[in-house]
């Protein structure tokens, strides 16, 4: 649990100091310290070994081969598991570049939005990365690599005006396929990409109107009784046009009720969100746009609920989120304050006149950092009570020396599990 935590505060002390000078440290110093902290990540992070589920499975059909019937449904998956073994035996080592191959997109990406990269990184390791690179879905793993570099070009051609815009959405779309042929169930991202464009005029709709509609998504994906048997009805559809019922077993990370705490302050950090619209457009020159996407992610991830591990496909879009509330935490309150500080961007003229007129808002701040700490406390209490993410062990030295039996490593956190908490795991 150690290593988790001080990686996620490391990352953001690292780039809080750095925003508020409160650490002397000379530029070229503090790169490398971002470059370090970068490679202890890959480390880290992309070679769990005896962490994680479905490895389980993943090795097994990796070493044994898997049927032509992938190949009609994901032939970029079939080719990875068919091809690869006679390539890279080992599949630890293999599932490691792959993580590499995902951990970089995740990295190419926000470092494109922020340079604030660091903080990012790891607050999302609470959010996102533990997910993917610990708990690790392999395939979908694979294909959101596609996926991520959609949303770097997505993102660069919302912002860069002298890229060739046909071509570009012709990129988007295309890596965008590419990926529902790695996992099929990518096929949703695609309306949702197109929907994407539209992130920037999102900063252009009403607040009030934007949190009245957001209650009410709230409130059609809670557990209510009688919306409960409209959401059964819509998912048996959604299952049987797509064929996916065979995913229907996992959980969702979200909880559908609406008056959890954790469903509770997403809701309050939304109010916050757009009550900041205007302070953090001002002190960002990519601020509309990371406002858009945030806005656009809270509502994908109530409604995509209605679908068996939809919570999976609005991923891309948190990015956009954990940057928002890395923002909302280095929030500078006044113009003195943004002038003594290096900002994300020099300020225009007119960024700085409207953010004279704009009132302070000092707990900006302090609800991000609340939001942080609960984020931190859910992720403690979901390690200690999983198999697949305590205890932590490291493939690298496995990988040189050689690897333990496959039973030994399948057991080994199944065993600590029980232990720990004294309950027997049934893994299937």
């Amino acid at each position: 649990m150690f290593l988790y935590i001080a990686t996620i505060l490391a990352g953001l002390y690292l780039d809080y100091t750095t925003c508020y000078k409160l650490g002397k440290f000379p530029a070229k110093r503090v790169k490398r310290i971002r470059r370090l902290y970068l490679i202890w990540l890959y480390v880290f992070l992309c070679f769990g070994y005896m962490t994680g589920s479905d490895w389980r499975n993943y090795e097994l059909t990796y070493v044994y081969g898997v049927g032509i019937d992938r190949f009609l449904s994901e032939p970029i998956s079939w080719f990875v598991f068919t091809v690869f073994p006679k390539i890279i035996p080992d599949f630890v080592l293999f599932m490691g570049i792959a993580k590499c191959l995902y951990l970089f997109s995740v990295y190419k990406l926000v470092s494109t939005i922020t340079d604030r990269w660091v903080s990012v990184l790891a607050l999302l390791i609470p959010f996102k990365l533990s997910f993917m690179l610990i708990q690790n879905p392999f395939r979908f793993m694979l294909a959101l690599i596609f996926v991520n570099m959609a949303f770097r070009y997505l993102y660069l051609y919302l912002t860069e005006p002298g890229w060739k815009r046909t071509k570009i959405v012709l990129l988007v779309f295309g890596l965008t396929l590419v990926s529902v042929l790695v996992h099929n169930s990518c096929v949703v991202l695609l309306p949702l990409v197109l929907v994407s464009f539209l992130a920037p005029h999102i900063s252009k709709v009403n607040t009030f109107i934007l949190f009245i509609l957001y209650i009410v998504f709230a409130v059609f994906t809670s557990n209510l009784s009688f919306i409960n048997e409209l959401k059964e009805n819509a998912i048996f559809f959604i299952q049987n046009y797509m064929e996916m019922s065979d995913y229907a077993s996992y959980e969702s990370e979200d909880n559908e009720a609406i008056w959890s705490i954790g469903n509770l302050l997403r809701i309050l950090f939304f109010f916050f969100i757009l009550r900041s619209k205007d302070q953090i457009c001002c002190q960002y020159t990519n601020g509309t746009i990371v406002y858009g996407f945030s806005v656009l992610y809270l509502f994908l991830s109530r409604f995509l609920i209605l679908i068996p591990t939809g919570f999976r496909l609005t991923l891309p879009f948190m990015v956009f989120y954990v940057i928002i509330i890395i923002y909302m935490w280095m929030y500078k309150r006044s113009l003195k304050e943004i002038s003594s500080v290096n900002t994300e961007a020099p300020m225009n003229n007119y960024s700085v006149m409207r953010l004279k007129g704009i009132p302070s808002r000092p707990l900006i701040p302090l609800f991000a950092l609340i939001i942080i700490s609960y984020s931190l406390l859910s992720f403690g209490r979901k390690a200690w009570t999983s198999y697949d993410i305590l205890p932590y062990s490291n493939s690298i030295p496995y990988i040189v020396v050689g690897h333990k039996s496959y039973n030994e490593r399948s057991q080994h956190n199944l065993d600590a599990y029980q232990a720990r908490l004294g309950i027997q795991y049934e893994h299937e």
